[in-house]
């Protein structure tokens, strides 16, 4: 009767720990599919600023901007020859001064 009880408890608790386990394999999933995604968004910027950059610098991954002025005038120049397209510019973490806002609308 004990063994019986107890197997009969497992079993009702089977399906919670199924359920958890998808739930984990979900999360695992999820976040392995946004940091493949963040890491595709990073290598396909077609600008990128950083705080160690230079507005000399092409704004290359490996050579980036300074300022978020000088990405700003290259999207401009970029889209003189490629008007339909749309510019994604990366801007690393860090902290940036900021004189006036920055208006790429304008």
């Amino acid at each position: 009767m004990i063994i019986k009880t107890a197997l009969q408890n497992q079993i009702r608790m089977n399906p919670i720990r199924q359920l958890k386990t998808l739930i984990a394999h979900i999360t695992v999933g999820l976040l392995i599919l946004t940091a493949a995604q963040v890491s595709a968004q990073d290598s396909s910027a077609d600008f990128y600023v950083a705080t160690n950059g230079a507005d000399s610098n092409p704004g290359t991954l490996d050579k980036p901007f300074a300022t978020l002025t000088r990405a700003k005038s290259a999207v401009r120049d970029a889209k003189e020859m490629k008007s339909d397209k749309d510019y994604l510019i990366y801007i690393r973490a860090g902290y940036y001064h900021l004189a006036e806002p920055v208006d790429f609308d304008g």
